[in-house]
């Protein structure tokens, strides 16, 4: 039987809802904070809760470690958990490799700790040099297929 392959589509920023919008705008926002020295790889991040309103919203921060660098992903979702919310509604990522015209997703652990939260959160993941242009869209389920649950 032939597995399907598309686990994401592309979608024109101005048909995102607003909530997507929101999630980009704060994620290119935070990405502007990012810790990078090493790489200098900036990535933001930012989440919305289904159990809360606002936004939280995170950037990558390196330490010359790199073990103890933390994803701008898991920064956002974090922040979020520290005030108690639990239900993660949707995240956008932002960020860019420049030799790449390639979207950045995030990466494994990044993914299994969206999936912890949720796992069918959209993701929306967006370019810095065409943030309000196409937009990666795709969900929690889709990005880790199987992911780890204990229960």
């Amino acid at each position: 039987m032939p597995l399907s392959k598309e686990v994401a589509v592309t979608v024109p920023y101005d048909k995102l809802d607003q909530t997507a919008k929101d999630l980009i705008d704060a994620a290119l926002s935070a990405r502007g904070f990012a810790y990078c020295p090493y790489s200098k790889f900036g990535v933001g991040a930012a989440v919305a809760w289904s159990d809360a309103e606002g936004i939280d919203k995170g950037c990558n921060v390196e330490n010359a470690t790199y073990g103890n660098t933390i994803c701008a992903e898991r920064n956002a979702i974090t922040t979020g958990v520290t005030q108690g919310k639990r239900k993660l509604k949707a995240i956008g990522v932002v960020a860019e490799m420049n030799d790449s015209s390639d979207f950045v997703s995030p990466c494994g652990p990044c993914r299994q700790f969206i999936y912890e939260f949720g796992n069918k959160v959209d993701v929306y993941m967006a370019k810095v040099s065409s943030v309000h242009g196409d937009v990666l869209v795709s969900t929690a389920d889709q990005l880790l297929p199987l992911g780890f649950r204990l229960n």
